[in-house]
């Protein structure tokens, strides 16, 4: 989905460089912020906004692939090492959706007797759309959740609660999520109607019909 892998990338950083710069890590806070400015250059020709229609473009595999692993690293070298560091489980919440993704792919594939590669369309976004909501539509309610998660991460490192809360705390929003997104029409009513697509009734007809 247009826009998304950045924006959640985006988001991410910009709370790793907020996060060490509490910690006085300023080196990952620096490159953090260096890739936000590279990510938000990008953004203006891939979010799934009007302006940019002539001019948008495709992220693709290798740009994803680069930005998790360019994240992944930073989270591993600011929680990691000697001095103050973040918490490991900070971290996880920096980067929940996507892990929250990839743990409930795995496990929904695994589960089913099918390979954790195979594609499917049972992917959050996909969920959203089915459920009715258009392309920026669903891409509100992630990025909105990305950045909640994201603002609980910075609320637990400065709070200072501890580790095993914090694990039990994400594992249950994790938990909380799953269930959402499979009950996408619960958020229906909160957008405005121009970020919808079709009403719930008419997906379901659809789905039926299909």
């Amino acid at each position: 989905m247009d826009g998304l892998a950045g924006s959640m990338a985006f988001t991410a950083l910009l709370t790793v460089a907020y996060l060490t710069s509490t910690t006085g890590d300023g080196g990952v806070g620096s490159v953090s912020i260096v890739i936000c400015g590279a990510v938000a250059a990008f953004l203006i020709f891939n979010l799934p906004a009007k302006f940019n229609r002539r001019v948008r473009c495709f992220m693709g595999d290798a740009g994803s692939t680069l930005l998790g692993f360019l994240l992944a690293c930073i989270c591993i070298r600011a929680s990691q090492g000697i001095g103050p560091r973040l918490s490991p489980t900070t971290t996880l919440w920096i980067v929940a959706i996507p892990l929250y993704e990839l743990l409930w792919t795995t496990f929904r594939r695994v589960l089913r007797g099918r390979s954790p590669f195979h594609p499917d369309r049972a992917h959050f976004h996909h969920k959203l759309l089915d459920a009715g909501f258009g392309v920026r539509g669903a891409f509100l309610v992630l990025i909105t959740l990305g950045a909640a998660l994201s603002l609980t991460a910075i609320a637990i490192h400065q709070l200072r609660v501890p580790d095993s809360l914090s694990f039990a705390a994400w594992m249950l929003s994790g938990l909380a999520v799953v269930v959402l997104m499979h009950n996408a029409q619960l958020l229906w009513y909160v957008l405005p109607g121009r970020l919808r697509r079709v009403q719930p009734a008419e997906v379901k007809v659809e789905a039926k019909a299909a």
